[in-house]
């Protein structure tokens, strides 16, 4: 930057005009302060590229309202300069994180806990994303025994065909966006509470695709005696795995 300075030099006995060009070599460093400088007399087509570095900028001096949007992109952050400090809580949400951009090894053992999962990921982490009992009479699912189903009810039109419904959060996972299931259910007969005066092995069946006794984003089960009669008098166990 070059400074222009017109001197006045008014010599003895009389007048005479002397013009001297000071330039960057003639100032001495600090000379030029921040009040000596009017206001947008510095722009940043004036700057050389690495002239304002960071030990030149005040903390606190750049606010966040001075930032234009995007003006500050991930290429021009060195790693490891902003830190879990220099955070506000939500200040950085899902969204603006990248598939992939936080790894194992940079999340702190202990750091996340399990309320700070989503419910399908909760789900995802079980070893089954739901289990039930369901007892012959009325239909219904024992509480104690059942997480993950919200409803059971018997076909009125049928014989020995129960529809079952998930919960909303495992049905997400369940089922595809055709409302068929993508995950099995297993089903297997309760011996304590099948009342079935019958020899043999009485049994129970679920039907794949859940249709179509029953509706979407629901389990179909069958249950039928030893002879391959479907009765109502069968309780079982069901999970999703």
């Amino acid at each position: 930057m070059v400074v222009a300075l017109i001197a006045l030099v008014v010599a003895l006995g009389g007048s005479a005009w002397a013009v001297t060009k000071v330039g960057t070599k003639q100032i001495r460093n600090g000379a030029v302060t921040a009040p000596k400088l009017r206001n947008g007399a510095v722009t940043s087509g004036k700057l050389g590229p690495g002239s304002v570095t960071g030990p030149k900028v005040a903390a606190g001096a750049i606010a966040e309202s001075d930032l234009l949007d995007g003006s500050v992109t991930g290429d021009k952050i060195a790693q490891t300069t902003i830190k879990a400090a220099n955070l506000k809580n939500s200040s950085v949400p899902g969204r603006a994180i990248q598939d992939g951009a936080v790894l194992n090894d940079q999340v702190k053992a202990g750091s996340l806990a399990a309320d700070r999962l989503s419910a399908s990921a909760q789900l995802s982490l079980k070893g089954a994303l739901a289990y039930g009992l369901v007892s012959r009479t009325t239909p219904s699912f024992l509480a104690k025994a059942t997480n993950g189903f919200s409803a059971v009810s018997r076909v009125p039109s049928a014989t020995g065909i129960y529809c079952l419904t998930p919960t909303p959060e495992v049905a997400a996972l369940a089922f595809g966006s055709d409302g068929n299931p993508v995950r099995p259910l297993l089903a297997s007969v309760e011996w304590g509470r099948t009342a079935l005066a019958l020899p043999g092995y009485p049994f129970v069946a679920p039907n794949g695709t859940g249709r179509p006794s029953c509706g979407p984003r629901q389990y179909e089960v069958h249950t039928s005696s030893p002879f391959g009669n479907s009765v109502n008098g069968i309780s079982f166990i069901v999970a999703i795995p």
